[in-house]
């Protein structure tokens, strides 16, 4: 994908947020976003993770043997040598388009000294995988929860990665990966979900 579509993804996606005034260069620029209930799903708490969220309106909840299925296939996809796990814990599926969402827990395999150096990690893998092109990177504030956007892509689907830290600092990820024929469409109600994620108190 070239720049000039990447530009015209995130705009899209973030058509109807608005930033406030920011008077600290080094702090990254809080979004605002456009939440449009009619386009959620029900509310969903996960207390363990400190976090509730709303998944966009028909994206299905997987569970049973399908939810395990797709869990071995994205450990699947993870190395040995990774310094971190990624475990879902939630999954949603569009059943006719095939959007997903995932919410997951990053543990670290290894010893890394604070969220910084795991972002980092993160961020090195990443390109490891796919070519530097392909995984663009940005930081922005929702309601004073930090957020590392990744936007990873192929040929025929656009996966953002959300990473942020619940109250007792652990590290979680939201994934929307969405079929590029369909994004357009998809766009608005996955804004509206991610304008729904707020922290719980541990």
């Amino acid at each position: 994908m070239n720049r000039i579509l990447f530009l015209l993804l995130v705009l899209t996606l973030i058509a109807g947020c608005t930033s406030q005034k920011n008077d600290d260069p080094d702090r990254p620029a809080e979004l605002i976003f456009d939440v449009d209930s009619e386009l959620l799903g029900e509310q969903v708490h996960l207390e363990d993770q400190g976090v509730r969220f709303n998944p966009p309106r028909e994206w299905g909840h997987i569970s049973g043997d399908v939810f395990d299925e797709a869990i071995q296939q994205l450990e699947n996809n993870q190395l040995d040598h990774e310094p971190f796990s990624i475990q879902p814990i939630r999954m949603f599926l569009h059943p006719q388009n095939g959007s997903t969402l995932i919410v997951s827990e990053i543990t670290t395999t290894k010893l890394l000294p604070g969220t910084g150096e795991i972002m980092k990690a993160f961020r090195t893998v990443l390109k490891e995988r796919f070519n530097d092109t392909d995984v663009l990177e940005t930081i922005f504030l929702k309601d004073e929860i930090q957020f590392h956007q990744y936007l990873v892509q192929s040929q025929d689907k656009v996966n953002f990665k959300f990473l942020f830290t619940n109250t007792a600092d652990d590290l979680l990820q939201v994934d929307y990966i969405v079929p590029r024929s369909v994004y357009l469409s998809e766009s608005k109600a996955i804004e509206s979900s991610i304008g729904s994620i707020h922290l719980l108190t541990k």
